[in-house]
């Protein structure tokens, strides 16, 4: 069994609080240690970790692990310990699809929302993880896939693919198209921010199979969303793009 670890650290900020925008701020740096770690590779169940695409640290101290390959969140509380897991792998309510990946977003004070791609929806969960309800993205114009990428009090931020299909040439590049918009509680499209390029993928052939895969340590793009602005660094620069929600 693949199994993966989580190190969580603590960010400290060095930043002149009196600076205004166009001073040199101090830089980010992390502690020299990890504050915890969790996650062992002979033991108890729930700390042999498979898969983990996103982990979430509320207010208490708590931690909640999107562990994929069980298609479950676990539960630590502040010192480690596993208090409990959450859902299963399935297509009922609170369920997630096998190839899903189970990250947990904080997208009000009390609700988690954790997509269940396989499916095509989102899993609403409380913060105890207690299911809500379940809701699907309706972008438009309608598009074939719609992701969920980061979400705040403000709203959730996702991104849609109009043509998910992939086809081409031996040795062709791919290189697909994504609109990136704000969507509210209930999934509805509110504003479209941006367009961008993905991942680039290269059509390859063997032994009569044709295969997608990604180019290895080609660019991704990278986003989130905090206090109603969005973040996003295109991926072939190092330059960072802020946004409001609005789509300024």
């Amino acid at each position: 069994m693949q199994r993966r670890w989580i190190y969580l650290t603590v960010f400290i900020a060095g930043a002149n609080a009196g600076a205004n925008a166009g001073a040199q701020r101090a830089p980010w740096t992390l502690s020299p240690t990890p504050i915890l770690t969790i996650g062992s590779e002979e033991g108890e169940l729930p700390y042999q970790l498979e898969r983990v695409t996103g982990a979430l640290r509320l207010g208490d101290g708590s931690i909640i692990v999107g562990n994929s390959g069980s298609s479950e969140l676990r539960y630590f509380d502040a010192k480690g310990k596993h208090a409990k897991s959450v859902g299963r792998r399935g297509a009922g309510p609170g369920e997630f699809g096998q190839y899903s990946n189970v990250t947990p977003l904080l997208a009000q004070r009390d609700r988690l929302i954790v997509q269940d791609a396989e499916s095509q929806r989102v899993n609403v969960f409380d913060v105890s993880g207690r299911y809500v309800r379940q809701f699907r993205f309706e972008a438009q114009p309608v598009a074939k896939l719609v992701s969920l990428v980061a979400a705040d009090s403000t709203g959730i931020l996702g991104q849609s693919l109009r043509d998910n299909r992939l086809q081409g040439n031996p040795g062709d590049i791919l290189n697909a198209k994504w609109q990136v918009a704000i969507f509210d509680s209930a999934g509805l499209q509110r504003n479209l921010l941006f367009e961008q390029f993905g991942r680039k993928r290269m059509v390859h052939a063997y032994q009569g199979i044709t295969h997608y895969p990604f180019i290895p340590l080609s660019a991704e793009p990278a986003m989130t969303l905090a206090g109603g602005r969005v973040f996003v660094v295109r991926g072939d620069s190092a330059v960072v793009e802020v946004w409001s929600n609005a789509g300024r």
